[in-house]
C-alpha cells in the first residue's frame, strides 16, 4: 500500500465516523435527567448511600460507576477525587 492509499484509506475512515452533529452540542438538555443514572438501576444502592452520606449526598459525590456484576460492586467517587468501593453480598453491603 503507497502512502497516498493510505491517506485516502484514512480520510474515507474519518467521513465514516465524524458526525459534525454530535460535536456541535445540540444533544437535548433536561432537567429530568438523573445525575447519577445507575441508581435507577439499582434502587437499593441509593438507600445504602444515604445511610453512609446522608440524604443530601449529591453534594459529595462525583461519580458512581457500576465496576462489577459479580459480586455488584460499585465505585462512588467523591467530590475531592478519592474513590471508595461498595460491594454487595447476600448478606450485606461491604464499604
Amino acid at each position: 500500500m503507497t502512502k497516498d492509499e493510505l491517506k485516502e484509506k484514512i480520510k474515507t475512515i474519518v467521513n465514516n465516523i465524524y458526525n459534525p452533529e454530535t460535536l456541535t452540542g445540540k444533544e437535548e438538555i433536561t432537567l429530568d435527567a438523573p445525575k447519577f443514572p445507575v441508581l435507577a438501576k439499582f434502587p437499593e444502592l441509593k438507600d445504602i448511600i444515604i445511610d453512609l452520606l446522608t440524604d443530601q449526598y449529591e453534594i459529595f459525590v462525583t461519580d458512581i460507576q457500576w465496576v462489577a456484576p459479580r459480586p455488584t460492586t460499585f465505585r462512588i467517587v467523591l467530590g475531592n477525587g478519592e474513590p471508595f468501593l461498595l460491594t454487595y453480598t447476600p448478606r450485606s453491603w461491604i464499604a
